[in-house]
C-alpha cells in the first residue's frame, strides 16, 4: 500500500504544479494515514473522504480546497494548516489541537483550541 500512495502523491503533486496539465489529481476513500508520514506530502486540492488522520502530527500542512468529509483528525495536532475552501462536512476533530490554522472562513485561529 505504501508504495501505491508514494506514488499517488506524487502524481498529485505534479498535478497541482502543473494546474491539472499533468499528473493526477489524488482521490482516496477510507484510507488509514495512522502509520504513514504525511510531512511534505502535496495534499491541497485532493480528494480524501472518509479517512483516517487521527493521533497524527500534521503540522503545516495544506489541504486547502480539498474534499474532506467524513475523515477523521481525532487526538492530532493541527499547527498552521489550511482548510480554506475545503469540504470538512461530517469531519471529526475530538480532542485534535488546532493552532494558528485557517478555517472554511479563512479566519486564523490565534489561541489553542481543542475540538
Amino acid at each position: 500500500m505504501k508504495k501505491n500512495l508514494d506514488l499517488k502523491f506524487e502524481l498529485h503533486k505534479k498535478w497541482v504544479e502543473t494546474s491539472g496539465q499533468e499528473g493526477e489529481k489524488l482521490r482516496l476513500q477510507e484510507a488509514d494515514f495512522q502509520h504513514y508520514e504525511l510531512t511534505g506530502v502535496c495534499l491541497e486540492q485532493s480528494y480524501m473522504t472518509s479517512c483516517n488522520f487521527d493521533n497524527l502530527s500534521l503540522n503545516n500542512m495544506d489541504f486547502h480546497a480539498s474534499g474532506l468529509s467524513s475523515s477523521t483528525y481525532n487526538d492530532a495536532e493541527l499547527v498552521n494548516c489550511d482548510f480554506y475552501k475545503s469540504d470538512l462536512s461530517y469531519t471529526e476533530f475530538s480532542n485534535a489541537t488546532l493552532r494558528i490554522s485557517i478555517a472554511l472562513m479563512s479566519v486564523p485561529l490565534t489561541t489553542q483550541q481543542s475540538f
